[in-house]
């Protein structure tokens, strides 16, 4: 009993330092959760506004060609990466951070295409690249052409793209030395054409089809000399001439989650054998900047939170020297050091906790108001502090002050006790 009288007494000897000591421990945890926040909020607002503005730019992803052993080529199967057919897509479908993949199919079978232009009939040998409406939904101009190429089936008009890269080949190679005029975009949406499938001016399959077809907008997504077309349109004349088992994907387009993932993903795809074409500036520079602004916060609140942890340490400390008087009182009376060591503690656990629950509570009702007034166009700042974080900070509140009476105890120990 006697004994918890003096931890009493303790507790509530020094008003004033003790006050001092609370008051420390206090603006130490509200100033801890507040640089929290704002490093939340920063990290979220580039991340949210910032980085996902500006999504990383596409993978593509190719077989990589096996090497050419001649006439032995046939004796060895295809490595991993040489394929890019269902089971590869599958696999590509299930790296983590993958968000989508856009499948390319390049016609395999002859083709030719027929068009009247400018009172003039044109028949050319041709290839069709195959992709899904996803991938250039928002070049196609016509709705009815938009519902033709997600839902193609034979028999349907086949709607078609033109590669930006075809138009300027044909504007600057061909028109001009043949004395015809320059098409323009404008003038070639709309216009119709046959498409034959299974025939070229070298061979024809038997049972070669014809189907009508029309210019539905222009592209930069394929940089090839090809027509456009619906993937399903491809994949149902490649499979009709040369059977499922030789059907497979010329490229598939991945695009990440984000600018993370766009780095690992890329790495993985090269892991698996495929030959990948990237540009890594654009997402190395995101992440830089994510990483410098988030360095530069930390830093900010390591040094003000060192700042209150050293007010917290200091104030501790002479509160602890303040009594020291006290304390050899107390030894000399017979209290152990045990004793005297367990009672300091206990007294600044005492206030750093209390001095955390104070701030706690500060931080909350002035977070409540700051939601109403802080307030950023096009987004909500979060206030929100996660109870492993509360624990965390809880625990250090107390810890410190107990830490920061062991230079008193030492020195009240040693030099102080021997000079009686």
């Amino acid at each position: 009993m006697q004994k918890m009288y003096l931890i009493l007494k303790e507790i509530k000897g020094s008003f004033f330092i003790t006050l001092v000591v609370f008051f420390a421990a206090a603006l130490s945890v509200f100033f801890v959760c507040t640089f929290f926040v704002i490093g939340n909020n920063t990290n979220r607002y580039i991340q949210g506004k910032f980085a996902s503005a500006i999504p990383p730019n596409m993978i593509k992803v190719s077989p990589k060609p096996s090497p050419d052993l001649g006439i032995l080529s046939f004796m060895f199967k295809k490595h991993s990466g040489a394929l890019l057919d269902e089971k590869g897509l599958k696999k590509i479908l299930g790296i983590k951070g993958v968000k989508t993949v856009f499948p390319i199919m390049s016609s395999q079978i002859p083709m030719q295409a027929a068009i009247s232009i400018f009172g003039l009939n044109y028949r050319t040998d041709l290839i069709c690249i195959g992709v899904p409406y996803e991938y250039i939904s928002d070049h196609i101009t016509d709705s009815k052409a938009k519902k033709l190429w997600k839902n193609w089936k034979k028999g349907n008009e086949l709607p078609m793209l033109l590669p930006n890269i075809l138009l300027d080949a044909y504007n600057n190679s061909m028109a001009e030395p043949n004395g015809l005029p320059r098409i323009s975009k404008e003038f070639a949406i709309g216009k119709q054409l046959q498409i034959l499938f299974g025939k070229s001016s070298i061979k024809a399959l038997p049972g070669f089809d014809t189907v009508k077809g029309r210019l539905a907008g222009s592209t930069d997504r394929v940089a090839s000399i090809c027509l456009v077309t619906p993937i399903s349109a491809v994949r149902y004349y490649n499979e009709r001439f040369l059977g499922k088992a030789h059907v497979e994907y010329m490229t598939v387009m991945v695009r990440a989650i984000d600018h993370t993932s766009f780095l690992k993903v890329s790495d993985q795809l090269k892991k698996m054998g495929f030959l990948v074409e990237t540009e890594k500036s654009l997402s190395k520079e995101i992440l830089s900047l994510k990483e410098a602004i988030s360095f530069s916060i930390r830093i900010v609140s390591a040094l003000v939170i060192l700042l209150c942890i050293i007010a917290a340490a200091f104030s501790t400390i002479i509160a602890a020297l303040d009594r020291l008087e006290y304390y050899r009182i107390l030894r000399v009376l017979g209290a152990s050091q045990l004793f005297i060591a367990v009672t300091i503690w206990i007294k600044y656990a005492i206030i750093g906790f209390l001095g955390a629950i104070f701030a706690f509570f500060v931080f909350s009702n002035a977070s409540h108001y700051l939601k109403f007034i802080a307030v950023i166009p096009g987004f909500q700042i979060d206030f929100s502090i996660s109870n492993a974080f509360y624990t965390q900070t809880l625990f250090w509140a107390m810890a410190i002050p107990v830490l920061s009476t062991i230079p008193a105890l030492i020195h009240l120990f040693t030099k102080s006790m021997t000079e009686d």
